[in-house]
């Protein structure tokens, strides 16, 4: 719902609030009939982990228990990203899938194509897009890009909060879904964080 020019005021009902949802109208189904089951994850996990192939060096791959925190899984022949683990919030698909929705033209991020839920564990699958991760390229850019790429945030984040970039809150109603793993970058692109570094 647009409330004023630009500004989107999301509700309740906007947001798919399931702890599975199937995006069945994504352009992954338009190529692909089905996604991989948890297990078929799993099992990817498995594989990449034998190849030596690890699309998050912060996380760890375990073989014998349960993992909270596991590497993502990559299905390159499907362009599909797949983030799993206990620790991981169907919030977190709620919000990419918002953003989406209805920003997609001013603020990019993934297509999600699915959430779901096994047992303890939340898998959110969404489009692979590839290239080198900000993380790791961000101590080797010239100071210039650098100031480009925060620029950019800031105009996205801005974007996404109607120009109240300070916020670090995405607010539907009364329900508040918490990004405060990202408030330092919400900081720095409002250039609230004068001197620091990343």
């Amino acid at each position: 719902m647009i409330n004023k020019p630009g500004r989107v005021q999301l509700t309740p009902s906007m947001i798919p609030n399931s702890p599975n949802f199937n995006i069945e109208d994504s352009t992954f189904f338009g190529k692909w009939s089905q996604l991989p089951s948890p297990k078929e994850v799993r099992a990817q996990a498995e594989a990449q982990h034998l190849l030596g192939v690890n699309p998050d060096n912060r996380k760890v791959h375990s073989s014998t228990a349960p993992s909270v925190r596991p590497p993502p899984v990559i299905f390159g022949n499907m362009r599909l990203f797949i983030k799993w683990e206990s620790a991981v919030g169907v919030s977190e698909a709620q919000y990419l899938y918002a953003v989406r929705q209805f920003l997609q033209d001013d603020v990019p991020v993934p297509e999600v194509y699915d959430w779901r839920t096994d047992g303890d564990e939340k898998f959110i699958y969404m489009e692979y897009i590839e290239g080198q991760t900000l993380e790791k390229v961000w101590d080797v850019m010239e100071p210039s890009d650098r100031v480009s790429i925060c620029h950019e945030l800031r105009t996205n984040i801005r974007t996404m909060w109607g120009g109240q970039a300070h916020s670090n809150l995405l607010r539907v109603q009364a329900r508040h879904y918490d990004l405060t793993s990202i408030t330092f970058l919400f900081a720095l692109a409002a250039g609230e964080t004068a001197g620091a570094s990343a």
